[in-house]
C-alpha cells in the first residue's frame, strides 16, 4: 500500500545545501536541495517559516517535499507521456532511463532545466508539451544508426548548454543556427556545396529559403570527426554560427539526421545530412521548448483540462555551409 510521504526533519549543510528527511512507503528517502535546485530560493523561504512554533507545519512540509522532490516531477510527468515513445522511457531508482538505460547525464541536465522552468513541481502539466519534446527528442536520438555519433552529439549539446541553452521543437528535433550570405529575402551558403532544397537540386552557393528542408544523401556527408572541413550540411551553435556570415538563420535538426560531430572546433559545430530552416534568427533561444511552438503548448494544456567552419575558410570549396 502506498502511503503520504510525511516530513520527518531538516537539516542545514555548512554550503547551504537543505537536508530534508522524509518517510514514504515505510522507507526513509533523504532530498538534498543545494543552491543548484531548481526551487532552492523557495524552499529556503519555507523552511524558514516551518521552524516558526506558531506556523502550519503540516502544509508548509507538504509544500516543502513537493518542491524538494524532483524525482517526483520526473516520475510523474514522464508518466504522462509514456505513450509518446511507447513507454521506453521510465524513472528507475530516480534516474531517467530509455530502454532500462541511464540516460547521458547531459539529458539529465535538461530535465532540470524543464523543471526550473516549469515552476512548481505539483504542475507538471504546464509544461507537457516540452515533456513529450523531450521524449521524443530522446526517441529520434537513439534513431541514430551509430551509438558513437549519438556520443558526440551530446558532446555538442553540452557545448550548446554551456552557452546559454539547449532548445527542443516540438516534434523531438533540436534547434541550431546557419550563417548565411546573399540578402535577408534570398539567404544562400556562404560556400559552394551540392544538396536538394525542397527536393530540387543545386549546385553552386545553396538556397536557405525560410520553411526549406535542405537535404543531400547520407554516404555524402563526411562522417570523421577528426576531419575538419568537409562534405555535409553544417548547423552551428549561436556564438559559432553568429561570427561567421552575416545572415543568420535558425534551423531544427532530427538527431538521427546528424552524421559527425568535428572534434577541431570545440564541438560547436555538426555535420548533417538534413535540416529544416525556420526563420531568419535575431536572438538565441535560451528557453527548453522552441518560441515559436508555444501555441503547440498552450494547445495541449487545454487538451489536459479539458557549409565550411570558419577555421577553415581558406580552404577549397569542398563542403556545404
Amino acid at each position: 500500500m502506498t502511503t503520504t510521504p510525511t516530513l520527518t526533519g531538516i537539516d542545514l549543510n555548512v554550503d547551504g545545501t537543505i537536508v530534508v528527511s522524509m518517510l514514504e512507503n515505510y522507507d526513509l528517502r533523504i532530498l538534498q536541495v543545494g543552491p543548484t535546485h531548481p526551487n532552492y530560493s523557495r524552499v529556503s523561504e519555507l523552511v524558514s517559516k516551518f521552524v516558526v512554533p506558531d506556523s502550519d507545519r503540516e502544509a508548509l512540509a507538504a509544500e516543502i517535499l513537493e518542491l524538494a522532490d524532483l524525482q517526483r516531477v520526473a516520475a510523474e510527468s514522464i508518466h504522462q507521456v509514456g505513450g509518446v515513445i511507447n513507454g521506453r522511457m521510465t524513472i528507475e531508482d530516480g534516474q531517467v532511463m530509455i530502454d532500462h538505460e541511464p540516460v547521458d547525464p547531459v539529458l539529465e541536465r535538461h530535465v532540470l532545466e524543464m523543471i526550473k522552468e516549469n515552476g512548481k513541481l505539483r504542475k507538471p502539466k504546464k509544461n507537457k508539451a516540452n515533456w513529450k519534446a523531450f521524449a521524443k527528442f530522446v526517441d529520434n536520438l537513439y534513431a541514430n544508426v551509430s551509438p558513437h555519433v549519438r556520443m558526440q552529439l551530446l558532446g555538442w549539446i553540452e557545448s550548446q548548454q554551456s552557452r546559454g541553452g539547449f532548445t527542443l521543437t516540438e516534434d523531438g528535433h533540436f534547434i541550431g543556427y546557419k550563417a548565411c550570405t546573399g540578402t535577408m529575402e534570398n539567404p544562400v551558403s556562404i560556400h559552394s556545396g551540392a544538396a536538394y532544397v525542397d527536393n530540387v537540386f543545386h549546385r553552386g552557393q545553396i538556397p536557405n529559403p525560410i520553411g526549406a528542408v535542405v537535404t543531400m544523401k547520407r554516404s555524402d556527408v563526411q562522417d570523421d570527426p577528426e576531419v575538419g572541413c568537409s562534405f555535409g550540411l553544417h548547423v552551428g551553435t549561436w556564438d559559432y554560427a553568429k561570427s561567421f556570415g552575416p545572415i543568420l538563420v535558425t534551423v531544427k535538426v532530427n538527431p538521427a539526421d546528424v552524421v559527425s560531430v568535428p572534434t577541431e572546433c570545440d564541438a560547436q559545430k555538426i555535420r548533417a545530412c538534413r535540416y529544416t530552416v525556420l526563420k531568419h534568427a535575431e536572438n538565441q533561444e535560451f528557453n527548453t521548448l522552441y518560441a515559436d511552438d508555444a501555441d503547440w503548448d498552450e494547445d495541449e494544456e487545454a487538451n489536459d483540462e479539458e557549409d565550411v567552419c570558419e577555421c577553415c575558410q581558406d580552404e577549397d570549396e569542398d563542403g556545404s555551409w
